[in-house]
Formats: structure tokens, C-alpha cells, sequence
């Protein structure tokens, strides 16, 4: 609601309106933000907070397409987002977007967790692979694209 003391207090389309403010990491999250995700979880914030709505950041992420929403939810679970959250409906990450490719990861980790022993620990094992590569190439990326603006890159050209 708006006040004086404040003025008006905006929300993003599609977001529930409350007196308590969004929480930076789900609204970067919401928006697809790689850099500012992982800002927000160096500095602490809890990827398992839950908004108005009670949804968590994780289950933002698995609504975003392709690899945003996977490198999304691979940086919230090496947070140690737990998927298996669920909203008041009884909503999993995993249940929240079913055919995007985060909500794929998600259905393979119930499946890890249901399985204790060695088929649990290749695929946590190869959850750590996919963060630490998901990682290299969102940083490899980021220097390119800062190497393109600060007009490092002499094989880009400006038009």
C-alpha cells in the first residue's frame, strides 16, 4: 500500500502485494538475474526464504527458460536450497515447472534422495560437476561481455 511517510510502493507484474518488502534474492531470481543471484547468496541471504506467497527463490528459478533457470537453481541448490519445500498447495519446486530443464534437475534429485547408496552419490556427484561447470561458464561469460563493453575486445564491433 502506498504512504506518505514512503510514496508508492511498486511491485513487479504478477507479484502478490504485502506490507513486507520483496526479498532481493527471490526478485533476482524472479528476473533471470545470474550476477545478482550470486551476489545475494556470497553475502548470505537464505535461498529457502520464503515470500507472501510462500514460494522460494528455487521455485522461481525452475520458471525461467533454458539455461537462466538451470544456472539458476544449480546456484541455489549449491546454496543448499532444499527442493523439496512445498508452498501451502502442496507445490514442489520440482511440481512448480515440470517441463523446463531446472524442473527436470529437480525431478532427478528426488529420485537421488529417494535412492540412499550409490546411485545417490553419482548423482550428487554429478550435481557438483554441473554447478562447478554452470559456474565457470556464467563467469566466462560475464568477462566477455565486460570485455566487450570497456572496448577490450577488438573482434567486437559497435554498429
Amino acid at each position: 500500500a502506498d504512504s506518505d511517510e514512503v510514496g508508492a510502493q511498486m511491485r513487479p507484474v504478477g507479484v502478490a502485494m504485502s506490507a513486507r518488502p520483496l526479498y532481493p534474492l527471490s526478485q533476482a531470481t524472479r528476473e533471470g538475474c545470474l550476477q545478482d543471484i550470486q551476489l545475494f547468496l556470497s553475502e548470505g541471504l537464505d535461498p529457502n526464504h520464503r515470500e507472501a506467497d510462500m514460494r522460494t527463490p528455487l521455485m522461481h528459478a525452475v520458471c525461467l527458460p533454458g539455461w537462466v533457470g538451470l544456472t539458476s537453481a544449480l546456484l541455489l541448490l549449491e546454496a543448499r536450497a532444499h527442493p523439496s519445500i512445498a508452498t501451502p498447495e502442496g507445490k514442489t519446486a520440482r511440481q512448480c515447472a515440470p517441463n523446463s530443464a531446472a524442473g527436470a534437475l529437480m525431478t532427478l534429485l528426488e529420485r537421488g534422495a529417494a535412492d540412499q547408496g550409490p546411485e545417490s552419490d553419482r548423482l550428487l556427484s554429478a550435481f557438483d560437476e554441473i554447478t562447478a561447470s554452470a559456474v565457470i561458464a556464467f563467469n566466462d561469460l560475464k568477462s566477455r561481455v565486460q570485455d566487450i563493453l570497456s572496448g577490450a575486445d577488438d573482434n567486437w564491433q559497435r554498429e
